[in-house]
């Protein structure tokens, strides 16, 4: 049991499905490696088990390698797998799951500055439509607040946004993508950290880019990749 690896359990609970802190900023599950451990604990034994071919990397299901025994989660006793511990969490805490997915929706297509409001709505549709993604992003971008004019360029892209955008812009056509993009730091599928690219890194490249476009400015030699090539005259 305490041999279990954390991490997609963390993971499964903090970012995937809950959140750290609920709405209200209490916390949405318990987290303790003493006897009789914390939520994060039992989850993890109960996605003991599964493991990865790394020929072909398929998941499959090990049983000699699954926790086969109680654990307690937000309270309820039960030998959970992983399809319980799933099961369990849309079943014990559906606002909770829908507030951070909806949160989540809202800072991606429409503004990094919450708007609580507009969540809860979005949230407790989502959780009418079964949590159900598609008809859920669907009436977020057809809603007039998504269309506000105070959401104009309110997105900073992201440098692989950034880089398709200016392939599509000037109709720039590759047989494959090319690899150039690693200039803008993040190649695909390498996503930096679990949740994503961070905007620190991104300003500061923004930063980086302008200032090695302005004449008269010389960068850092570790940041020298990033200025554009001389212009010819």
């Amino acid at each position: 049991f305490t041999q279990a690896n954390q991490d997609f359990g963390r993971e499964l609970l903090e970012l995937f499905t809950l959140g750290i802190l609920d709405k209200n900023g209490n916390p949405n599950y318990t987290d303790s490696n003493d006897a009789p451990y914390g939520d994060i604990q039992h989850v993890a034994a109960s996605c003991t088990g599964w493991r990865v071919n790394n020929s072909n990397f398929t998941a499959f299901f090990d049983s000699d390698s699954f926790y086969n025994g109680n654990k307690t989660i937000f309270g309820v006793t039960d030998n959970f797998d992983l399809n319980g511990v799933v099961d369990l969490i849309f079943n014990t805490k559906p606002d909770d799951v829908a507030w951070l997915i909806c949160k989540k929706l809202y800072t991606y297509f429409v503004s990094a500055e919450p708007n609580n409001q507009i969540i809860q709505e979005l949230s407790d549709y989502f959780v009418q439509q079964n949590f159900e993604i598609a008809p859920t992003i669907a009436k977020l971008l057809s809603s007039t607040h998504f269309f506000d004019t105070s959401f104009y360029g309110a997105r900073i892209k992201s440098p692989i946004e950034l880089y398709l955008g200016f392939l599509r812009e000037t109709e720039i056509t590759f047989g494959t993508l090319p690899t150039n993009n690693g200039r803008l730091i993040h190649r695909l599928l390498y996503t930096p950290k679990q949740k994503g690219l961070v905007h620190a890194p991104i300003l500061f490249l923004c930063y980086l880019s302008v200032s090695a476009a302005t004449p008269g400015n010389t960068l850092p030699s570790k940041y020298s990749r990033l200025a554009p090539p001389p212009v010819e005259t």
